[in-house]
């Protein structure tokens, strides 16, 4: 799917916001309006309650910083939604990428690993199935 860049929409509603019809009177936007908007996918403030608000207990064996950041949100969207694989338009979802890229990298230790995978957190996140998959053979298995 293509995104339109964000002047070209501008100027699309700058160029309708002043068309008018027959039986209603003209409609016009002021164009200092359409320039201060943005458009942003991303949230400005967390989805979940900080650490120091949740008064969850970080395990004593998580050393590394991102883990420890986003562990009580994982276990707030695990009461939530039943798994702690958090969306990664969020800033959680991000800090799981993290998580996901840091454990590739071996820079995990061995507790850190178990922990996320007794609490059933997806390694692989549902954006590398383009990476990984082989499409051809599972058409292959559809068509069979």
């Amino acid at each position: 799917m293509r995104t339109a860049r964000p002047s070209l929409v501008l100027s699309l509603l700058a160029s309708i916001s002043t068309v008018t019809t027959a039986t209603s009177p003209a409609f016009v936007l002021p164009s200092s309006s359409l320039q201060s908007k943005t458009c942003t996918n991303q949230r400005s403030t967390p989805l979940y309650e900080q650490n120091k608000e949740t008064n969850v207990e970080i395990p004593s064996f998580i050393t590394n910083k991102v883990l420890q950041q986003v562990y009580p949100a994982m276990l707030q969207h695990q009461s939530l939604y039943g798994n702690v694989n958090i969306p990664l338009g969020t800033s959680e979802g991000k800090k799981c990428k993290t998580l996901r890229r840091l454990y590739a990298e071996n820079k995990l230790s061995e507790e850190e690993v178990e922990l996320l995978s007794g609490l059933d957190f997806r390694w692989s996140s549902l954006e590398d199935i383009y990476e990984e998959a082989d499409f051809d053979e599972l058409l292959g298995r559809l068509i069979e």
